[in-house]
């Protein structure tokens, strides 16, 4: 299995808004991010390890299929300047009878996307990457702002509001799912 590291390429600050509490969103994790501020120093060395959430770029022609049970739906993606950051949002329904877990997504022109959590702790909000998210069977995962997200990072051009983007979800043990996810606005304003 090959990953690829985090290198830090540029520092920016993105504010966010909306953030809301979640308990359990960052179990082992370690919070990389602070509140309102994304830059690359928070990082540090805390995006490069073999347990990172980024989309592992494994062979998987021997992989299953994901059961058509998993079903992904109201995936959008919001579109910030370049260098920034943009958040991907969905709603992953598990109607089997087996947990699914979420390892990480891929897309074009990102250079590197990651699983987030965010918390709240003595009022500050941050995000955090984390490694999964186990979708227990019969249960629906909520990716939304201020609370699990994708994060999408070294953009190599800007989106384009209204345009899809395809995103490769990557669950464990199973072959990649390709979804398509509508570009809004910074807002989550949909053109459509």
């Amino acid at each position: 299995m090959t990953f690829r590291f985090f290198l830090p390429r540029f520092c920016a600050t993105l504010v966010l808004g909306g953030f809301a509490t979640m308990s359990a969103a960052t179990s082992g994790a370690t919070p990389a991010h602070s509140s309102g501020t994304h830059a690359s120093a928070a990082h540090g060395n805390s995006h490069a390890g073999a347990e990172h959430a980024m989309a592992r770029q494994a062979d998987a022609s021997n992989l299953p299929a994901l059961p058509p049970t998993v079903v992904i739906e109201e995936c959008w993606v919001r579109a910030m300047p370049v260098p920034l950051p943009s958040g991907g949002y969905l709603q992953l329904h598990n109607r089997g009878d087996a947990p699914v877990t979420l390892v990480g997504a891929a897309a074009e022109p990102f250079g590197m996307t990651m699983l987030h959590a965010t918390t709240t702790e003595d009022g500050v909000a941050r995000m955090a990457m984390i490694p999964h998210v186990e979708v227990a069977a019969g249960t629906t995962l909520s990716l939304q702002p201020g609370g699990y997200h994708l994060m999408f990072e070294e953009p190599e051009g800007e989106l384009t509001i209204g345009d899809d983007l395809r995103v490769q979800l990557h669950f464990d043990g199973y072959a990649p799912r390709e979804v398509i996810c509508e570009i809004r606005s910074a807002r989550g304003e949909s053109q459509r």
